[in-house]
């Protein structure tokens, strides 16, 4: 159902015209922020406990090689913090002790992209937008007194959808929902893990949470929608 309703919204964005020129200069700045909290019962603790705190804030600039068509480059920083809490096991005395999980990511890195426009109506504007990330940065795990540390090198290919509302020089974009393909090479501190170092991961995922919801907003210098 959510992957048919990304589909029906990238048809969407590319139905009408567009009339952003060649030649205009912006700035931008956008922030994702997600917190989710849950309780879960499972078959062998009382209760465990979760909490996500996730955000990524950008700033950047652009410009219009020519009409519809523009390019952007962006700096990206990265934030995600999970904690666990595991309740006691059941068959357990102490049924107030809990087991907890944390994880850490922090990552830092640069995105280019690329954005076909078109014109919805006179103050709104709808893009397919394409982009290519790198990023580095650093993990931690704790789970009781055992933790794990090192570092993380990730790039992505993401397309997403985006709305526009211009009001003169100003405007406010949302993006929400995306495709991307991701790889990720994690490489743990020495004598930290008993697995593979260091670890790599790819895949390809469709996401319409919170996670892939973007809120920013853009100052055209050039301004010539007017």
């Amino acid at each position: 159902m959510r992957l048919g309703l990304f589909i029906l919204w990238m048809a969407i964005s590319i139905s009408v015209l567009s009339q952003i020129k060649k030649g205009v200069r912006f700035v931008e700045s956008g922030v994702t922020y997600d917190l989710d909290k849950s309780v879960i019962e499972t078959a062998l603790f009382n209760d465990s406990k979760f909490r996500r705190r996730y955000y990524k804030l950008f700033v950047g600039a652009g410009y219009a090689i020519r009409q519809n068509h523009l390019l952007s480059l962006d700096f990206v920083a990265r934030s995600e913090k999970n904690t666990s809490l595991h309740g006691s096991p059941i068959w357990a005395d102490a049924q107030n002790a809990f087991l907890k999980e944390e994880k850490k990511e922090t990552l830092f890195g640069i995105r280019m992209g690329y954005e076909y426009y078109f014109q919805f109506t006179n103050k709104i504007f709808i893009s397919s937008f394409i982009s290519a990330s790198v990023g580095m940065g650093s993990f931690s795990r704790e789970i009781l007194d055992v933790a794990s540390h090192g570092d993380i090198l990730e790039y992505d290919f993401t397309l997403t959808p985006r709305v526009q509302y211009i009001i003169k020089n100003w405007s406010i974009m949302i993006s929400y929902g995306m495709v991307q393909y991701f790889n990720r090479k994690t490489t743990f501190e020495e004598g930290t893990t008993r697995g593979p170092n260091p670890l790599k991961e790819n895949d390809f995922r469709a996401d319409l949470g919170l996670r892939s919801l973007s809120l920013g907003v853009r100052y055209y210098l050039n301004n010539s929608q007017e």
